[in-house]
């Protein structure tokens, strides 16, 4: 099976799009009823067209860690460099006690 063209990914954003603008502005003036199945029915029609168009640029790997409630691997490197920090501080603090205790600040005049 071959790969999918981006033009059909961008169409179906596009098709979305022009499902989902005329849908809400029926729904704005009157036309349609926010507890009607015409209006849930055109969302899911949009929202599904616009999330296939993005599924194209979607980074899959990240996504399945948030799903299994991971952190993403930017949140990880984050939290592996905050770790980094809080130890250079206690080691720094250990060796020069005078950094780990609360200095009044005084006003400078």
């Amino acid at each position: 099976m071959g790969t999918v063209p981006a033009a059909l990914f961008d169409r179906a954003g596009i098709a979305g799009v022009t499902v989902f603008l005329p849908s809400c502005a029926a729904l704005q003036t009157g036309l349609i009823l926010g507890q009607g199945y015409l209006h849930a029915a055109l969302t899911i029609l949009a929202a599904t067209r616009v999330l296939a168009s993005l599924s194209r640029t979607i980074n899959a790997p990240a996504t399945a860690d948030v799903a299994r409630g991971e952190p993403a691997a930017s949140a990880r490197r984050t939290r592996d460099r905050r770790t980094c920090d809080d130890r250079a501080v206690t080691g720094a603090a250990r060796h020069h006690p005078e950094l780990s205790q609360t200095q009044p600040v005084r006003d400078m005049q």
